[in-house]
């Protein structure tokens, strides 16, 4: 698996996407090592220029002072970040 070019890992990137298995058992049954597979998933999920074509956005927002605040972050396994924010 040593030296296989970009083009191959996200094309098991993707099929890993659709599949719903975990990193661990997608890679073993498809013979690879859970550990390099798992640094390609992340760096294909990370959004960083060059590594999947794909880049990620970030959208300024305004917002108002407001007293206690409820903020609540999730972070989906495939990498979405969803922000909420509730006034007192």
């Amino acid at each position: 698996m040593t030296g296989e070019s970009k083009e191959i890992w996200q094309e098991r990137y993707e099929k890993w996407k659709d599949s719903g298995l975990s990193i661990a058992e997608f890679s073993r049954q498809n013979g690879l090592n859970d550990r390099s597979f798992g640094r390609w998933v992340k760096r294909f999920s990370s959004g960083v220029p060059g590594s999947s074509g794909k880049k990620k956005h970030f959208i300024a927002l305004p917002v108002q002072k407001t007293s206690n605040p409820t903020i609540q972050i999730r972070i989906a396994p495939e990498g979405e970040i969803t922000i909420e924010v509730q006034t007192g």
